[in-house]
């Protein structure tokens, strides 16, 4: 899970009626307590880790695709220059997300 800036995010006048319909403060809370009670690990990353700009397979930052956020949202196909994958961004982030090595852990599991 990625550490987001809710309050940052209500601030954009474009994201804010879609993060406030989304409940997102909730959605954090219910999904930590349903990893607890189930015994699953929940990892959070820094909100600057850059999921949806790497390349899950080589590694290889894409930083030509993406260019600011309202546009990243825009753009729904992840390709690398490097290795030619063309991906889901979502996937790809999730996967990346899946693989990251520095983060806190929000539930311990034994």
């Amino acid at each position: 899970m990625e550490k987001l800036n809710i309050k940052g995010m209500k601030a954009n006048p474009k994201l804010a009626p879609s993060i406030q319909k989304l409940g997102l403060s909730y959605f954090k809370t219910w999904l930590t307590w349903q990893c607890l009670k189930h015994g699953i690990e929940l990892r959070e990353v820094s909100t600057w880790y850059p999921s949806t700009k790497l390349c899950s397979t080589c590694g290889t930052y894409n930083r030509a695709q993406f260019h600011g956020t309202m546009a990243d949202l825009a753009v729904r196909q992840f390709n690398c220059p490097h290795c030619g994958l063309s991906i889901d961004r979502d996937v790809n982030a999730a996967i990346n997300l899946q693989q990251a090595t520095d983060y806190t852990v929000l539930t311990a599991t034994e």
